[in-house]
């Protein structure tokens, strides 16, 4: 078993913002050619959400380099944001 510390932030969206955020979040995973798998869809969902700057921020810089968000970028970018 991995012995990795999780945590499940808090996220207080409708069930309305949730939906719209969930069609947002698809089409930016699929952009980046990103598997739909929990930790980058949570990025991915942040992102979109607009709950985390600094996510938001590296994302926006790799894409204006028309760098592809890799697994490792965001396997990378989930552990420091």
């Amino acid at each position: 078993m991995d012995e990795r510390i999780s945590f499940i932030p808090r996220y207080e969206e409708t069930a309305d913002q949730a939906a719209e955020y969930l069609r947002m979040t698809l089409p930016l995973l699929s952009k980046f050619r990103l598997p739909v798998n929990p930790v980058n869809y949570a990025i991915g969902y942040d992102y979109v959400a607009g709950n985390n700057r600094p996510l938001k921020e590296a994302i926006d810089q790799l894409s204006q380099q028309q760098h592809l968000v890799s697994p490792q970028f965001s396997q990378a970018v989930s552990a420091r944001h």
